[in-house]
């Protein structure tokens, strides 16, 4: 039965049109061929014939990872369910997770998270998958992972925080998120700039004016907050004074 499933993927490889992500990469099994095509009927035979859910290919991806990396939820699932590692890492410490991270197809992700996923692990550039995500401009994906509590001060291998890389992009929606999230505006990256400074400095005058504006309006606030605190304290005092 084994045979017949690998000879039916690679008939499906060799006549179909070949995707992108399939073509030269060698050390491809059978099960990582019919997750890329999307075919669950096979995956779940390949399964049920305990074949080696977690083999890798030459870059060490997962059959796992090509189903994430493809959009195929089905064929994820149904890994998950039989076994898949969803804490192998690549050959550049990419988990499934950052695979999903650069998409848009958050069940996958939380199918993922159900299975134990680490939301915070860190790929060779120490990059978390909320951090792909931001990098990616996949704004639905951040939202998705800052809801379930991903660490918003994570920083990459350069420093950079999640504001940093969002602020390089021309819209401003993740930007505007992540500092509704309460991102540190403050933090620098390995050269000293902070995002408002990537801002300027990049010619995306937008997002580093939501930055100032939003620094000047928390100022404000924690100013007048002083304020009321130091008022509130001396009529305290001046009530609790003793009469003499």
């Amino acid at each position: 039965m084994t045979r017949t499933a690998e000879g039916l993927v690679c008939f499906h490889y060799f006549t179909s049109r070949q995707p992108p992500r399939v073509v030269g990469c060698p050390f491809l099994t059978a099960l990582h061929l019919a997750c890329a095509f999307g075919h669950p009927e096979v995956v779940t035979l390949l399964a049920e014939k305990k074949c080696q859910m977690n083999f890798g290919d030459n870059r060490n991806r997962t059959a796992l990872m090509k189903a994430v990396q493809c959009q195929e939820e089905e064929c994820a699932t149904i890994l998950l369910k039989h076994g898949a590692d969803p804490h192998v890492k690549d050959f550049r410490s990419n988990t499934a997770l950052h695979y999903a991270a650069r998409g848009q197809n958050t069940a996958i992700a939380e199918q993922l998270l159900q299975h134990q996923a680490d939301m915070e692990a860190t790929n060779e550039f120490d990059f978390t998958p909320l951090l792909v995500a931001v990098r990616k401009n996949r704004q639905k994906m951040v939202e998705f992972l800052l809801e379930r509590h991903a660490n918003i001060h994570a920083v990459d291998k350069w420093k950079r925080t999640a504001l940093i890389l969002a602020v390089k992009d021309t819209s401003s929606n993740t930007v505007r998120l992540l500092l509704q999230e309460g991102v540190d505006v403050f933090a620098r990256d390995c050269i000293g700039w902070t995002a408002e400074d990537h801002g300027f400095n990049r010619g995306l005058k937008a997002n580093a004016i939501l930055i100032s504006d939003f620094k000047k309006e928390r100022c404000k606030k924690s100013s007048d907050n002083n304020s009321r605190g130091k008022t509130t304290n001396s009529e305290v005092f001046f009530v609790v004074l003793p009469d003499i």
